[in-house]
């Protein structure tokens, strides 16, 4: 068994670096692409494709890196953060719309919404309207924050399905006595 993890990790590590030498490609050939676009002004035929298919291969590559160093974790915090920022912004901007609220005034409100609860009614609002808009404010970080509360139940609940399905409790019980 000793064998058998040690393998693992060494495939594990090898994937790790494998996924960064194609992000590592990827970044140069961009700087080529850029060179090539600007400086040449000649057409890029092959780059795009390269950087795009480079970068989705490492991020599959690498996974078995990052479950290994443990780096899954703040992994899934920052993509929490980013669905919470994605889920408010998508509900703000629903309740401005209903609220008709001005393009220009719903950009403001944008710019003023990456603060999250921090976020203030900025002057351009109509001031009839700033009362909602504050509210709509605060239902938005509301929404979001169950959206990701609901998605962290879900996963705890995915673990410790996992875990129960998985752990010989008979095992543990025999080596605890």
């Amino acid at each position: 068994m000793d064998h058998f993890v040690r393998a693992v990790r060494f495939v594990s590590q090898l994937c790790g670096y494998v996924a960064a030498a194609l992000i590592t490609c990827g970044v140069v050939i961009v700087c080529q692409m850029v060179f090539v676009r600007y400086v040449l002004n000649e057409n890029t035929i092959w780059q795009t494709d390269f950087v795009t298919y480079s970068l989705v291969a490492a991020t599959f590559i690498g996974s078995p890196y990052v479950l290994m160093t443990g780096i899954a974790g703040l992994l899934a915090v920052a993509l929490l953060g980013a669905i919470t920022v994605g889920v408010f912004g998508a509900v703000l901007d629903e309740r401005l719309r209903a609220l008709q609220i001005p393009a220009a005034a719903r950009v403001a409100m944008h710019d003023e919404a990456r603060k999250l609860t921090g976020a203030e009614v900025p002057p351009v609002i109509d001031p009839a309207k700033r009362e909602a808009v504050q509210h709509a404010l605060e239902e938005s970080f509301v929404q979001s924050f169950r959206a990701t509360a609901l998605i962290a139940a879900c996963l705890a609940l995915m673990s410790a399905a996992c875990a129960w399905l998985t752990i010989d409790l008979h095992a543990v019980h025999a080596r605890s006595r």
